[in-house]
């Protein structure tokens, strides 16, 4: 167990519905979707554990009593976890901030992360010195992506320092060919920046262009990484997980 890691708390959105993932999440909330034989939220337990975080709160909306079947109380995969149920949809912004503001004890930092997205190498602990280094309020994890599979996320632009100075959410259109650095979905959270989240809402629409502007929200690149929002993106989860 990685000392450093035991008070850092992880929170992992898994209340959303997947539409489009068409009839595989017409039952099934899609962090319970199986990639390779194992659903992917329990992939993520598993990294998390590995990484030495054994407290996980499980944010749900659809299909809650499912999740809470599959994980119980965590014991079988070696953490503890607890849940923080929306009745009503919060929006991505707002399930972070009622998840957060649930967990007690003295932590200072906390990940975040959607649950339909899987990586691969991810060095969680350091991405955390890389945060408490840049004494951020918010660490981004970030993808490199062509223009053309950038679609659909939020796009940043950093500094030599990774320092973000834009953040813009899921814009329609992308001009040129280029790549782009887009939003991964994980994050690091400093406790005292909880309160900024809106109770109802996505934090990628005002909370984060506003810490970009003043210079509190940092990108941590990293390459293997994908979220599961399609059908063809369970395909090349599959592909990828086979050739490990």
């Amino acid at each position: 167990m990685k000392e450093s890691m035991c008070n850092v708390p992880a929170v992992i959105l898994a209340g959303g519905m997947g539409k489009r993932l068409g009839s595989l999440t017409a039952e099934t909330p899609k962090p319970l979707i199986r990639v390779a034989n194992s659903p992917i939220i329990v992939r993520q337990l598993a990294e998390l554990r590995l990484a030495g975080v054994n407290t996980i709160l499980v944010s749900t909306g659809y299909r809650a009593e499912l999740l809470m079947e599959e994980l119980l109380d965590g014991s079988n995969f070696g953490v503890d976890i607890y849940y923080s149920h929306e009745d009503t949809p919060l929006g991505r912004g707002g399930g972070i901030k009622k998840a957060l503001s649930g967990i007690g004890g003295n932590w200072e930092y906390a990940i975040v992360r959607n649950g339909d997205n899987l990586t691969f190498n991810l060095d969680f602990e350091n991405l955390l010195e890389f945060h408490k280094k840049n004494n951020a309020l918010v660490t981004a994890v970030v993808a490199r992506r062509s223009a053309a599979e950038s679609l659909g996320y939020g796009l940043i632009e950093t500094d030599e320092n990774l320092r973000i100075k834009s953040f813009k959410e899921k814009p329609k259109s992308i001009e040129g060919d280029s790549s782009v650095l887009i939003n991964a979905g994980i994050y690091i959270i400093s406790r005292k920046v909880v309160g900024l989240f809106p109770d109802i809402g996505d934090h990628e629409v005002g909370l984060f262009p506003s810490l970009a502007s003043d210079g509190n929200l940092y990108g941590y690149p990293i390459e293997e990484w994908l979220t599961v929002d399609t059908p063809e993106d369970l395909e090349r989860a599959e592909d990828i997980i086979k050739r490990k």
